[in-house]
């Protein structure tokens, strides 16, 4: 009995070589919708295929790969052609892919971009209505699985990041029919509660299926109407969703998510600080230079005003004022000198026409003495004139009984002629 116990390898080597021998399942053609699309450093690609109802994980090696026409993404309808097998490691059934053409988009995928255009058309995604984020929330909401690693993501880095952080998480389902209710309406009690700063709306990666809830008008309309900033991270950075275009911010991952929302103390301290020292420089420059510059403006002020222009006016009429009274005074002492000199000059000059002029007067006196009618006089002679004061030289202008006036040294005779008696002896000069 104990030669029929196989072990766990055994039994799916055993599975993996039924699979391979039966000739439907070796030569497939099957038909579906790819998701979770992971292309490696190494070539391979590795995906699922699914309808509404079930899924099959693939790969898809680098030699098949390399043979593509397109490059394989969430959302495209294909046909795969390939074979069945088991992984035996894992004892996972998988196809292996041969060869794989478009046939067209999923429906799924086909409903994700018929949405996203008709909330893009409406205006939804416009970055003006993008709200920035707090720079330090007092207290961040969380709208996630509790039970998820997402939560204790976002925990650790908020923890490492700011210790004294305040999180509210509100419980929801992130995957399945529930899913998409419970979300908005998280976010519709955040809103209501208005006791956050900030919402977070996350979940780990997954297939197109997996994140479809985030996918729903439902989810949409409640970040588009929240008045609190939403960031959305949900699934990895290469996952996009409806949610993270609505939202005001979309983080990659949870934890980038985390990243975003809650700075890092040390480092918001440092910033602090720096801040505080270009603060204090800043305002050490500006006191500087007001200084300076009232300085400067004293000094214009100073220079342009009445009183000073009218001290420099007062310094230069005194200092006109002194060269003028050392000219003049230069000047008085040449005048003085000169005049001096002049005097000098006119009194020797006068004392030689006094002298010259003494003895010319001297001379002229001399002949006017000589020629003055009284100095004959005073020898004898008199001067006889009629009544109207002629000089009377000859008798032929007297007459008998005529007045006349005789003039002697020192006094007048009025007479009267008696006798006229011409005398033939004088004779004429």
């Amino acid at each position: 009995m104990t030669q029929n116990i196989l072990t766990v390898t055994e039994v799916n080597q055993l599975a993996a070589t039924l699979l391979e021998r039966d000739p439907v399942l070796r030569n497939l053609q099957v038909k579906g919708e790819l998701s979770n699309v992971k292309r490696y450093s190494s070539g391979h690609i590795y995906f699922a295929l699914k309808d509404s109802e079930a899924q099959i994980s693939c790969v898809m090696f680098r030699g098949q790969a390399a043979r593509l026409t397109f490059e394989p993404k969430d959302g495209q309808a294909v046909v795969l052609s390939g074979r069945a097998t088991i992984y035996v490691r894992d004892g996972r059934f998988q196809l292996y892919a041969d060869s794989m053409q478009l046939e067209g988009q999923g429906d799924l995928f086909a409903a994700y971009l018929a949405l996203k255009a008709e909330l893009e058309a409406k205006g939804w995604f416009d970055p003006k209505l993008k709200r920035l984020l707090p720079l330090l929330p007092g207290r961040v909401g969380v709208v996630t699985s509790p039970s998820g690693a997402v939560i204790r993501d976002i925990i650790n880095v908020a923890g490492r990041r700011f210790p004294n952080f305040n999180l509210l998480l509100v419980p929801v389902q992130v995957q399945g029919e529930l899913a998409a209710g419970q979300i908005a309406a998280a976010i519709d009690y955040l809103n209501a509660d208005n006791s956050v700063d900030v919402i977070i709306v996350g979940r780990g990666g997954g297939s197109i299926e997996d994140l479809w809830c985030f996918n729903d008008i439902r989810v949409a309309t409640s970040i588009r109407q929240s008045h609190i900033p939403v960031v959305s991270a949900v699934g990895h950075e290469t996952d996009f969703t409806i949610a993270d275009f609505v939202a005001d911010v979309r983080a990659p991952t949870p934890s980038a998510a985390a990243e975003l929302v809650w700075p890092q103390a040390d480092q918001l301290i440092e910033n602090i600080e720096e801040s505080r020292r270009h603060l204090r420089r800043l305002l050490t420059a500006r006191t500087d230079y007001a200084h300076l510059y009232l300085s400067r403006a004293k000094g214009r002020l100073e220079a342009v005003s009445p009183a000073r222009r009218l001290e420099q006016q007062r310094q230069t009429i005194d200092q006109y004022l002194l060269r003028l009274t050392g000219d003049i005074k230069r000047r008085s002492a040449e005048t003085r000198v000169w005049l001096d000199s002049l005097n000098q000059r006119m009194k020797q000059a006068f004392e030689r026409r006094h002298t010259v002029g003494r003895a010319a007067f001297q001379e002229s006196n001399a002949r006017l003495r000589a020629l003055n009618p009284l100095s004959v006089l005073q020898r004898g002679y008199s001067i006889v004139t009629n009544a109207e004061g002629d000089l009377l030289t000859t008798v032929e202008r007297v007459r008998e009984r005529q007045k006349v006036t005789v003039v002697l040294s020192d006094g007048r005779l009025g007479c009267e002629v008696n006798t006229v008696e011409p005398d033939r002896r004088a004779v004429s000069i």
